[in-house]
């Protein structure tokens, strides 16, 4: 259940946040210093950005969209090329701490959604929509139901730009946690990330890419680019995704 998901990342959000968002194993246990933890998000924005001009794409540099914004890492780093930006995330917590982490006064706001859509945004008012490490951590049906809604909410001659997993690399390690009854399994995880039985689980998913890339073209949305995503956890193959809602005729 989505209030299940939510509060999950509500708890992760007040025992570790940075390293909920970013999950480097040696920033754990609320060691990413803040300054160094928000410059890994000026980098990736630039990289994205840089990669859109190299495929030949433009944006106007009206309104961004970050989804699944966390602390507001993806979301300060958009800020200073765009308009504005509105980040949008389930935790409550998290977006606390993203009000205080914010340097750009109302050119950037945080929106809670608790809702398995995005009502909460009309269409056709972004020019840009963003996200990363998001998708992975929620069931496909609610993953596949947010890519309808980043089209709807884009405007025509926007271009949205995710990351998903589409296949998981099976090792020795996950062949035996496969073969685990499911109340197993939640226990070893608990016990690995240190939460205690009862603790937040950071749980991940994929989508293959041909089911992804029909959402949107279901959706009305053309995909411009996939690529591999050479920095995600080695247990997952990782794309990203470029795709544009058409300009109107």
């Amino acid at each position: 259940m989505l209030k299940d998901l939510q509060q999950n990342w509500d708890e992760l959000g007040r025992r570790d946040p940075l390293w909920a968002v970013l999950t480097d194993p040696a920033k754990r246990g609320n060691r990413w210093i803040p300054e160094e933890f928000f410059d890994t998000g000026r980098r990736e924005v630039a990289e994205v950005l840089a990669s859109i001009q190299s495929l030949g794409l433009a944006i106007p540099k009206l309104r961004a969209l970050d989804f699944g914004c966390g602390v507001g890492r993806l979301t300060q780093a958009l800020a200073p090329h765009f308009e504005s930006v509105t980040g949008i995330d389930i935790a409550a917590s998290m977006l606390e701490l993203a009000r205080g982490y914010n340097r750009f006064g109302s050119r950037c706001t945080y929106i809670l959604n608790e809702s398995s859509d995005l009502r909460v945004l009309s269409d056709d008012v972004f020019d840009f929509v963003y996200s990363n490490y998001t998708l992975q951590h929620m069931k496909p049906g609610y993953a596949k139901c947010y890519l309808r809604e980043f089209v709807r909410v884009l405007r025509p001659g926007g271009i949205t730009v995710f990351q998903m997993p589409c296949a998981t690399v099976v090792t020795p390690r996950e062949r035996v946690r496969a073969a685990l009854p499911p109340r197993v399994l939640r226990l070893y995880r608990r016990a690995r990330h240190g939460a205690g039985a009862s603790g937040p689980v950071m749980e991940n998913y994929v989508l293959p890419r041909e089911v992804v890339e029909q959402v949107l073209t279901d959706s009305g949305a053309q995909v411009v680019h996939v690529r591999h995503n050479p920095r995600h956890d080695r247990r997952w193959v990782s794309l990203i995704y470029y795709a544009m809602k058409p300009a109107h005729p």
